[in-house]
């Protein structure tokens, strides 16, 4: 029992006999009469609907089977224990069904909640069991704070249970709702507003609005998405993110109408939907995203750096003695072949990569930058010094050091052909082909945890090969400072 039902004080309380109970119990037969009514009234319209009300209140996404996918609901915590809710979605997992004693007990905490609703939202509801107009108003950004405690979550309870909302007017008449597209479109309107205010847009409020309007319900007409996908998400990002790849690396053909709409979601590859959607891939896929031991990538690596010789890094350094140009050009020259890039060689310029990385490869342009401010940067930020000139046959000539910003360079450069190799090289299966694509367009960036950006495959090799390279070179490098 819960201490805001406590009533009285507690020397009132011990007052109480067994029969002063008993008559509260005759007196108040009219509650009980009302909530026989409200019991009645649920197992009538809900009775069978708990199961889909439990569902769309617990299940997060994932495998259905599976109760870590589920979720305590809050909405649900004065019916159950937190105790009864693990056993009750243990149950639901693995049968889909949610156990008749969890069911009874959900039926009398909304009968229970009705009780203490007041008479205006229970006549609404009556009308309508679903309440399918507040909810699309709510959808649309309608509903204001007009809920008590007990209305707001009996709204919710009947909303969860409703499972053909989706399928209903209320729901189709929102994709010509002026409000509702105001709001899920609010940044695709602050672009118009700019363009408007510049000069430079082609079309006004209204004519966007009957553009967004015409678009959606032409893709509902065309079954291309359901009316329950364009409401949760308005730019279609779950259809995007699957249709990545295929219109990637197939050329796979995308409706004018889908097309529109993801042209204009400029934060997609922001946007929450896109990361979960990247995190549930990453489950599914743990050969390409989850960091394995070291004998798989060895394997992979040490075959290209079996045909590096020493003779080929001792020049290499000699290179960089003279400049680091002159370096990571030789360094470039002697990996093309290695890494079956000499007959596709990837463009090598400087310049800044736009993710504050020390290189990046551009696979839609096979193109490879390497940033020399930032690898300098990095060189100072970590206790280091530039390498310097040393002059040499009586100040004639100057050499550079190579120290560990020329060290830092061949570990880049190596890094990002070996991108350049599983994109475009030639000698890499087919197996492997299609993982390393996969990888290239459903890519974790650092953002969404450095360890999953360092675990996937692309990544766990292009580091261990750039780091073998750099680890090498030094060891040659102190063995020629020895002789």
């Amino acid at each position: 029992m819960n201490n805001h039902e406590l009533s009285g004080t507690p020397e009132e309380l011990q007052t109480k006999t067994e029969w002063d109970k008993l008559g509260e119990e005759v007196e108040f037969s009219e509650s009980s009469e009302k909530s026989s009514e409200s019991l009645d009234f649920v197992e009538e319209n809900y009775g069978d609907k708990i199961d889909a009300l439990v569902f769309n209140a617990c299940f997060d996404g994932g495998d259905k089977t599976n109760p870590d996918h589920y979720v305590e609901s809050i909405l649900l915590d004065e019916a159950l224990t937190n105790e009864e809710q693990i056993q009750m979605i243990d149950g639901l997992a693995r049968t889909q069904k949610v156990d008749r004693v969890y069911s009874e007990k959900i039926k009398d905490f909304i009968s229970e909640k009705m009780e203490h609703a007041p008479s205006k939202f229970l006549g609404e509801l009556r009308d309508d069991p679903f309440m399918r107009k507040r909810h699309a108003d709510a959808i649309a950004g309608r509903r204001g704070g007009d809920l008590k405690e007990n209305e707001r979550i009996l709204y919710e309870l009947f909303t969860y249970a409703d499972e053909d909302f989706y399928e209903s007017e209320e729901a189709r008449n929102l994709l010509g709702d002026e409000d509702y597209l105001t709001n899920k479109y609010r940044s695709v309107f602050n672009q118009l507003e700019e363009k408007i205010q510049k000069g430079e847009a082609k079309v006004d409020r209204n004519g966007l609005l009957n553009n967004l309007s015409s678009a959606l319900n032409s893709i509902a007409d065309q079954n291309l998405a359901t009316v329950e996908e364009l409401i949760h998400d308005p730019y279609l990002r779950g259809k995007h993110f699957d249709i990545l790849a295929a219109a990637d690396l197939e050329g796979a053909v995308v409706s004018k109408e889908l097309y529109d709409l993801w042209d204009v979601d400029s934060e997609f590859f922001d946007s929450y939907e896109y990361d979960s959607r990247l995190r549930q891939r990453a489950h599914e896929n743990p050969d390409i995203y989850e960091k394995r031991g070291v004998e798989d990538i060895d394997e992979v690596i040490n075959e290209a750096l079996e045909k590096i010789s020493m003779r080929d890094f001792e020049e290499v350094l000699n290179a960089y003695e003279k400049d680091l140009h002159r370096g990571d050009e030789l360094l470039f020259t002697k990996l093309l072949p290695i890494l079956g890039l000499d007959k596709n060689p990837p463009k090598f310029e400087y310049g800044k990569s736009g993710g504050g990385e020390s290189g990046c490869y551009i696979r839609h342009k096979h193109r490879m930058v390497v940033c020399e401010e930032l690898i300098r940067d990095k060189i100072i930020k970590t206790g280091g010094a530039p390498d310097t000139e040393r002059k040499m046959l009586f100040g004639l000539i100057k050499r550079r050091e190579v120290g560990a910003e020329a060290f830092e360079h061949m570990n880049v450069v190596a890094h990002e052909l070996w991108h350049a190799h599983q994109w475009a090289g030639e000698g890499v299966s087919e197996e492997q082909r299609k993982k390393y694509q996969e990888n290239f367009v459903y890519y974790m960036k650092s953002r969404n945890g450095y360890d999953a950006y360092r675990a996937q495959l692309i990544e766990r090799e292009a580091w261990a090969f750039g780091g073998r390279v750099e680890t090498i070179a030094r060891f040659v490098r102190k063995e020629g400072e020895l002789r």
